[in-house]
């Protein structure tokens, strides 16, 4: 009894070498690594090491943090692991190493995919595998590759990790192989509490995962094996064992027993060339190593809840995963009132999860899959109008096999976004209107929006008068912008009465509505002179290099409190457009200086009243208005201005020689001595009087400005804009001078019956 008892302990120790041996033929026994997982709802699980499984399967919770720590690296000095965590909502996290947390805690994200590198253990390599969410385990990896996923949302359920030697492997896991495209597997699980699932083929799930039902029978066929060829299949059944072999859609497995199957064999019969790949997912376990072609899978322990399966070519006859993009052309121009038809194919070995399509990094949605042949797929995908914005655009399609690898394909295009866009035909620019021939103005154009036009409104001074007559024939248009909706008949017309506009400046707003909402304007202007005496000099410049001239020679200032401070662009810009002062009051800039007939001699002295020695001398105002051609009003503005209303020192009279002398004008009075200077240019001028003061002054003052044949700055807006030739002989700098003048000249007109007034409004290019 003794020697049989040995016996039996000799053969018990050597099948515990044999098994002990086989298990570390995959891995070493020298330098190990134990790890431990921080999983969802559960915390710190306890450290496992070489292999085995962290984490939960069939749970689904995440695991949000890792951490882990070599074993026996005293066996290799220097030896350190390093491991890295792509987290939801951060991405990938700072490297740690050695026993640090990978990940987070507390705050509820999942990690989403690992790197793991074993750095100073030459001959050495860190393998890894994880379980992740609606894929299940997915293929070893080693040394610093990417394990999991990124960009698709999908947590890391579970994980192993394993040190290996080199000319020794991980766990053997059968290699995505092009599916043949000719031969497909089909397959029907009969599950615990639900019955016959509908049928599934080529990667698809049959069974259930999470929701702890088992899988009690499976029928298994293929609806286009070659003739002689044939799929058998055989299960180890709970309270059963191992049931007779079957084939080609045959149930293995019981029905209506409640029992379940814990392992299965599958392959193909009389068919070189090819092979049949399957893997099972199992309570406690989750998703198992792919095996094939009849090596045994699952746990005799464990029952199974799901499996997927696939039929392969040898891999020397397989088409590498591709994906292609067949429309639109590379480089081609969209407008945002098109949609983008995306298509083309792709091809994976193992099937095709989906098809995602991004611009850039934004996700825009999933392809549709329009036919499946195999392994290979056709998809389409349409991006409707306004999903891009204006610019160079990178489409991408992303083709996520069921295999988990992932294939991109890019292409860029142009994309723009159409602004509405309106043109006023009539009237061509800016109207003055002088009599009753414009009291119906019209107006004609065209106006273009991305999808169409709403309307058209018109505008003046701001306050809607009504919409227009839109949508007449414009083939012009059309031919000059295909790119827009409804180009053919985008024309507009309406006519506008302006017999009640007031005289003056008014500003008249077209504005079109696009179908999207966006809006465009364009405004003329009216300047309105019935009754008005007016001419319009045309100047071979621009606003724009008028005002350049004047910052740049013209020295232009303004007031500032009680400062004169230089005049910013803006500031002289506003002043010197006449289109800012065509009111009733700020067109006197532009009166003509020159004499015009109509005053009487009695309304330049009623001009005179109260105003000191100028008092009754409406005679010399008018006889030097006439014979120097110069605006009566203007004179007696002047000379009010600058004797302080007849009662300064040189309008009173002053003492030359023995000489009383006058100045009316302020002429050659300088800053530095007025009195004198003015008086001494008084006594050779011969100024003995008032009255010659006034005529010898009127004719010295239209010679420089007025009547001077080089510059004939016959108007306030001339002297002070010089607008023949810009910051040249200007008679103020102050950028309001011309504005401020009008006060005093307009009163002294306002006090005349019938006076004569004639205006000349510049315009420029």
């Amino acid at each position: 009894m003794t020697k049989k008892m040995n016996i039996i302990f000799a053969m018990f120790v050597l099948m515990f070498i044999s098994i002990f041996s086989s298990k570390v033929n995959a891995q070493t026994n020298d330098l190990g690594i134990q790890y431990s997982s921080h999983v969802q709802n559960i915390g710190w699980q306890q450290a496992f090491q070489d292999g085995d499984t962290s984490g939960t399967t069939g749970q689904d919770l995440r695991i949000e943090a890792l951490k882990m720590n070599l074993l026996n690296s005293n066996v290799v000095p220097g030896a350190t692991i390093n491991y890295q965590v792509h987290v939801e909502n951060i991405g990938w996290m700072s490297q740690v190493q050695e026993g640090a947390v990978a990940g987070t805690t507390g705050q509820g994200l999942r990690v989403e995919a690992i790197k793991i590198n074993l750095a100073g253990a030459p001959n050495y390599h860190v393998a890894y595998q994880v379980h992740v969410q609606n894929v299940g385990w997915m293929d070893w990896v080693q040394d610093g590759a990417v394990a999991g996923t990124s960009g698709r949302g999908l947590r890391v359920e579970a994980i192993r990790i394993k040190i290996v030697k080199d000319g020794t492997t991980v766990q053997p896991t059968p290699q995505p192989a092009q599916p043949t495209g000719d031969i497909n597997v089909n397959y029907q699980a009969q599950v615990q509490n639900i019955g016959w699932m509908n049928p599934t083929s080529n990667m698809d799930i049959a069974g259930t995962v999470g929701k702890g039902v088992n899988l009690e029978a499976l029928k298994i066929n293929s609806d286009n094996l070659p003739t002689g060829s044939s799929i058998s299949y055989q299960a180890n059944v709970e309270n059963k064992g191992w049931m007779s072999e079957v084939q080609n859609g045959n149930i293995v497995g019981t029905v209506g027993q409640a029992l379940a199957m814990r392992q299965i064999q599958i392959k193909l019969n009389n068919i070189s060339g090819y092979h049949i790949q399957y893997q099972v997912h199992v309570a406690n376990v989750g998703w198992m190593d792919w095996v094939q072609d009849g090596a045994i899978t699952g746990d005799p322990n464990q029952n199974i809840q799901a499996i997927r399966m696939r039929i392969v070519r040898d891999l020397s006859q397989a088409v590498a995963p591709s994906v292609s993009i067949a429309s639109p052309s590379a480089g081609s121009v969209f407008y945002d009132n098109q949609t983008i038809n995306l298509s083309g194919s792709a091809t994976n070995s193992n099937g095709i999860q989906e098809i995602d399509v991004y611009e850039y990094t934004s996700l825009l949605g999933k392809a549709n899959i329009t036919s499946v042949n195999g392994g290979q797929v056709n998809y389409s995908f349409s991006i409707g109008r306004n999903i891009l914005t204006d610019g160079n655009k990178t489409l991408k399609v992303q083709v996520i096999g069921k295999d988990s690898q992932i294939l991109n394909k890019s292409m860029n295009i142009t994309y723009k976004v159409l602004q509405p866009m309106m043109c006023i035909d009539d009237p061509s620019g800016d109207v003055i209107i002088k009599d009753s021939s414009l009291n119906n103005l019209n107006l004609r154009g065209w106006a273009l929006g991305s999808t169409g036009i709403q309307k058209v409104t018109v505008s003046v001074d701001g306050q809607y008068k009504a919409d227009t007559s839109y949508g007449s024939s414009r083939p012009d248009v059309k031919n000059a912008y295909p790119m827009y909706q409804n180009a053919d008949v985008s024309g507009f017309n309406y006519t506008l009465d302006t017999t009640g506009l007031t005289n003056g400046l008014h500003t008249v707003t077209l504005t079109a509505y696009d179908n999207g909402g966006k809006t465009t304007s364009q405004s003329f202007k009216i300047t309105k002179l019935v009754g008005v005496d007016a001419s319009s000099t045309k100047y071979n410049t621009s606003l724009s290099q008028l005002v350049d001239k004047q910052m740049q020679y013209g020295e232009p200032v303004t007031e500032s409190g009680s400062s004169w401070v230089s005049a910013d662009r803006s500031t002289v810009q506003y002043y010197a457009n006449p289109n800012n002062f065509l009111d009733s009051y700020g067109i006197y800039q532009f009166l003509v200086l020159n004499y015009q007939s109509g005053i009487t001699v009695d309304e330049v002295n009623n001009m005179l009243v109260g105003k000191g020695v100028l008092q009754g001398h409406g005679g010399a105002f008018l006889q030097s208005a006439q014979q120097n051609n110069i605006s009566v009003f203007y004179l007696v503005s002047h000379a009010l201005l600058e004797t302080g209303n007849g009662t300064s020192a040189l309008a009173k009279g002053m003492n030359v020689n023995g000489t009383i002398v006058y100045n009316m004008f302020g002429i050659n009075a300088l800053d530095s001595n007025p009195n004198y200077y003015g008086s001494q240019f008084a006594y050779k001028q011969g100024w003995t009087t008032v009255d010659k003061a006034i005529i010898g002054g009127a004719s010295w003052i239209g010679s420089s400005y007025i009547n001077n044949s080089s510059y004939a700055q016959n108007t306030l807006y001339k002297m002070r804009w010089n607008p023949a030739n810009p910051g040249t002989h200007q008679y103020a700098t102050d950028v309001r001078w011309a504005y401020n003048q009008i006060y005093n000249i307009k009163k002294l007109i306002d006090m005349c019956t019938s006076p004569i007034l004639k205006f000349d409004i510049p315009s420029f290019n």
